[in-house]
């Protein structure tokens, strides 16, 4: 496993560490945790997506840029991160228009919380089961760092063979 700094480049000039796993000890690693007895339902099943990384507690899963999700959502704006906690069995999506811009978590006993303010996300996981989400300033910079990153080549490359294939077809 080896480290990344990711900068706050959103927010200012700190970094923060990231737990990077290679693809082969995230296939081995690839579980809901031992803890959770079945899966969430879509589009919380972690099982929906690979995990790249880890923060905290928490894994960093995405859809698989070489897989059919990735290459639907990325340049529809619906791309975004989920962050899974495999022993409370929480999953975190982060704001995209799949989720009308807010954060959405899946907890069995909340079954489905969104809101737009992380705030108030984090306070209602911190009552009803005692589970601490990252650093918000960590958390939106991963999801900027990522998920605008991604998206926008996405949009581009879409629009780039939208156009080519205009230019066949006259």
């Amino acid at each position: 496993m080896s480290r990344l700094f990711v900068p706050f480049s959103y927010l200012s000039n700190q970094t923060f560490e990231v737990e990077v796993v290679s693809k082969t000890e995230a296939i081995e690693k690839n579980e809901r945790g031992p803890h959770v007895v079945s899966s969430p339902p879509p589009p919380h099943d972690p099982l929906d997506r690979i995990l790249v990384g880890h923060l905290d507690d928490w894994q960093i899963r995405i859809f698989d840029p070489a897989g059919r999700w990735h290459k639907y959502f990325a340049p529809r704006g619906l791309l975004h991160l989920q962050l899974w906690n495999p022993r409370h069995g929480v999953s975190l999506i982060t704001p995209s228009e799949l989720t009308c811009h807010r954060y959405e978590v899946y907890q069995q006993d909340l079954w489905k919380y969104a809101h737009r303010e992380l705030q108030s996300v984090r306070e209602i996981l911190k009552k009803s089961s005692n589970v601490e989400l990252p650093a918000e300033r960590q958390l939106i910079s991963l999801e900027y760092g990522w998920v605008d990153t991604v998206a926008a080549a996405a949009r581009t490359s879409s629009r780039t063979t939208t156009i080519k294939q205009q230019a066949k077809r006259k």
